[in-house]
């Protein structure tokens, strides 16, 4: 995972653990990771947080390779930590073309 996305995960870890102090089970993984991962306590150290939960995530696909989506995250309120994340690729990039030729090896219509 790109460092990008380590932040993003780990800001998100951050997030759900403020929303949900009493999460026993979110605060054990955080309890461990922060016990065996220097590059965990280092990132939760820092204890920056970003005014909005988009950014473009490099992700790797086996069959397309290297993508570059745009990435957003939108949590419900009142939905019981429900979250979703909406992966965009930008038109005319690469990342776009490999988008478009595996939809097109699954026979999905691409619009």
């Amino acid at each position: 995972m790109a460092v990008s996305g380590v932040l993003l995960v780990i800001g998100l870890l951050r997030l759900a653990v403020g929303c949900d102090p009493e999460d026993l089970l979110a605060r054990r993984l955080v309890t461990e990771l922060s016990a065996t991962s220097s590059p965990f306590r280092r990132v939760s150290a820092d204890h920056r947080v970003e005014a909005t939960p988009r950014s473009t995530n490099r992700m790797f696909h086996p069959v397309a390779g290297e993508l570059n989506p745009y990435v957003e995250h939108l949590a419900s309120q009142g939905a019981g930590g429900q979250n979703l994340f909406t992966f965009v690729p930008s038109p005319g990039t690469g990342t776009a073309e490999a988008v478009d030729k595996i939809l097109a090896r699954e026979n999905v219509p691409v619009s």
